[in-house]
C-alpha cells in the first residue's frame, strides 16, 4: 500500500484538501500503522485555524492510539481532553469520539477520560455567537453514545448512572430515549443476575452469571463504529 501523501494540506484547492483529509481519517482507522509515522504532523493540526483539518486531527490522533507503543497519545492527552470545553460543539463531539478510541486503546486512561466525559454536561458551546444549550444537548448525546459502545464497565459505574438519570429528562428527546434504554439496559441485567443468584446459587452459578454478562456486553449496541462525521452534518 502506498503511502498517504499528505502535501495534500497544502493544496490550493479545496477538493484536494478535504479528500485528503478523509483519506488520512479512513487510512488511520483500517492501517493506523501506515499514519503513525506522521502523528506530530497530526498533533500540529490540532491548532489549525482550520476545522475541518482540526476534526481530521482529531480523529486520527484517536484511531492511532491503537498503534501509538511509543506513549505518543499519552503526552498528549491533556491537550485532546481540553478541547472538550471547545467553544464549538462538533470539536467537541469528535473529540469524545477519539477520547472513547483512546479509552479502548488505552484502558487505564478510562477514569481520567470518564471524569473529563462527565463534565460535558456543564460544558458551554456556542452557536452564531451565542451559548447554544442545544449544542450542549448534542454533545451530551455523542457521551451517552461512547458510555454505550465502552459497556458494562463504564455503564455500570455510579457516576455514570447518576449521569444517564439527569438525561431522562433533557430537553432533547433523542438524548431522553438514549439514557433510557441505557439505565433500562443495566437494570435489566441486575435483575437477570439476581434472579440468577437466587435460584442458581451453588455449584456452577458463578460460570452462568460470568456468560450472562458476556452476553450482554456483546449485545451493547446496533453499531459501535466511531463515525462522527467532520462535517457536523452527522448529529443525533
Amino acid at each position: 500500500m502506498d503511502k498517504l501523501d499528505l502535501s495534500g494540506f497544502i493544496s490550493d484547492k479545496a477538493k484536494v484538501k478535504y479528500a485528503c483529509a478523509n483519506q488520512a481519517i479512513a487510512t488511520s482507522k483500517n492501517c493506523p500503522e501506515e499514519l503513525y509515522s506522521d502523528f506530530n504532523f497530526f498533533t500540529r493540526l490540532l491548532q489549525s485555524d482550520n476545522n475541518i483539518f482540526k476534526w481530521t486531527a482529531i480523529k486520527v490522533i484517536g484511531n492511532l492510539s491503537k498503534v501509538d507503543n511509543e506513549k505518543k497519545v499519552d503526552k498528549i492527552l491533556p491537550s485532546l481532553i481540553t478541547l472538550l470545553s471547545d467553544r464549538n460543539m462538533i470539536t467537541a463531539a469528535n473529540t469524545i469520539g477519539a477520547l472513547t478510541e483512546i479509552i479502548i486503546n488505552k484502558p487505564q486512561y478510562t477514569e481520567v477520560i470518564i471524569n473529563a466525559l462527565l463534565k460535558v454536561e456543564k460544558a458551554k458551546y456556542y452557536n452564531k455567537g451565542e451559548i447554544s444549550p442545544e449544542c450542549r444537548n448534542v454533545a451530551i448525546g455523542h457521551v451517552i453514545k461512547s458510555f454505550k459502545r465502552l459497556g458494562e464497565r463504564v455503564y455500570y459505574r455510579k457516576d455514570v448512572q447518576a449521569f444517564l438519570k439527569r438525561q431522562t429528562v433533557n430537553t432533547r428527546p433523542k438524548v431522553r430515549e438514549m439514557s433510557k434504554k441505557l439505565l433500562i439496559k443495566t437494570i435489566s441485567v441486575f435483575f437477570f443476575l439476581f434472579i440468577l443468584v437466587s435460584c442458581n446459587a451453588g455449584p456452577g452459578s458463578g460460570s452462568s452469571i460470568s456468560a450472562l454478562s458476556e452476553a450482554s456486553e456483546s449485545g451493547n449496541g446496533e453499531n459501535t463504529s466511531n463515525d462522527a462525521d467532520i462535517s457536523g452534518y452527522k448529529h443525533l
